[in-house]
């Protein structure tokens, strides 16, 4: 054994430890270089995630507008149709207007036939009652009464053929407004199955001020109980009477509601088929609308089957299509 690895092995115990420590940083180093690449892999993985987040998050908010887009465009196609069905409604009430009209004229016609009628067999009488005395007539009488016999047939003759063609012109006319009538029965007919299970017809949108008195006045300081009067007519054959939900929809899109409010909705209300029904919402004491505009939807089987669209101001009152009659 050589003189260095007897000093060695006779070293101080200090000496030893150091050897020791020297192995275990370098242990410790190499774990700190691992630990390093473990990180950036983390990073970069997490820099993966985000971006995949981010670009979910904008898918997720692109078919939020686009499923909000196609319900604007749905109300808007209901409230059209809903438009379109009350016009029809009033051409028929019209036309059902004009076709009783037409009677009454063909029956005042009809009348007028049997009243000429019945003095052409008068005038016949009096035509008999002449040629029993048409013997005892000189020759100037007889060619007198020639003339009038043949003035008072003509007579007799146009009128028949004036009540003749007025006859058939209040027929064909009767006819065209059958026709009509049938058209206009077939389009609400088809009208009616493109609307739904029930549809609602707003009459009248005013506030109930503090003194529990009507007033078209819709602005925001004077506001207390939105009212609106409203007819409802049922679609589905037996049906007479249902729950309609109502929601009515703040400026920023928040449903307004309370404690009582049925769950998902802002109040509810029983209507029967084809009466008028006033609904409300708001506070007798204080103002809780701010201006804006307003959406109000009626809801019936989870359908909306018809919306309001009503602006608060804080000037003066805009309804829309709606004229408040005090």
């Amino acid at each position: 054994m050589d003189e260095r690895t007897k000093r060695q092995e006779t070293s101080s115990p200090g000496f030893m430890q150091t050897l020791y420590l020297e192995e275990e940083i370098a242990f410790l180093e190499q774990g700190i270089v691992e630990s390093k690449e473990n990180l950036e892999n983390l990073e970069n993985e997490l820099a993966q995630t985000e971006k995949k987040k981010a670009e979910t998050e904008e898918q997720i908010k692109n078919v939020l507008e686009n499923a909000e887009k196609k319900k604007m465009m749905l109300l808007g196609e209901i409230t059209s149709h809903t438009k379109q069905k009350r016009e029809l409604e009033e051409q028929c009430a019209k036309l059902s207007a004009r076709i009783e009209q037409a009677n009454d004229d063909l029956d005042g016609k009809s009348k007028e036939l049997q009243d000429k009628d019945a003095a052409v067999e008068e005038a016949d009488k009096q035509l008999e009652a002449i040629k029993s005395e048409r013997r005892r007539m000189s020759r100037k009488g007889k060619i007198a009464f020639i003339i009038l016999l043949v003035v008072s047939a003509a007579i007799i003759v146009f009128g028949a053929v004036y009540c003749k063609e007025q006859i058939s012109w209040l027929r064909y006319s009767y006819q065209r407004a059958e026709e009509r009538k049938d058209d206009a029965l077939a389009e609400l007919s088809a009208l009616e199955e493109y609307a739904g299970l029930a549809m609602v017809k707003v009459n009248n949108v005013y506030n109930e001020d503090i003194y529990n008195e009507k007033t078209g006045d819709l602005e925001s300081s004077e506001m207390r109980i939105l009212r609106l009067d409203v007819s409802v007519h049922f679609l589905e054959n037996g049906v007479k009477e249902a729950v309609i939900y109502v929601d009515i929809y703040r400026p920023d899109g928040s449903l307004m509601s309370e404690d009582t409010s049925p769950e998902g909705h802002t109040t509810s209300f029983s209507a029967i088929d084809l009466n008028d029904k006033t609904i409300g919402w708001g506070n007798a004491k204080e103002s809780i609308y701010t201006g804006g505009t307003y959406w109000v939807d009626f809801v019936y089987k989870d359908e909306v089957i018809h919306s309001q669209k009503v602006i608060i101001s804080q000037e003066e009152s805009i309804l829309d299509g709606i004229t408040f009659y005090p």
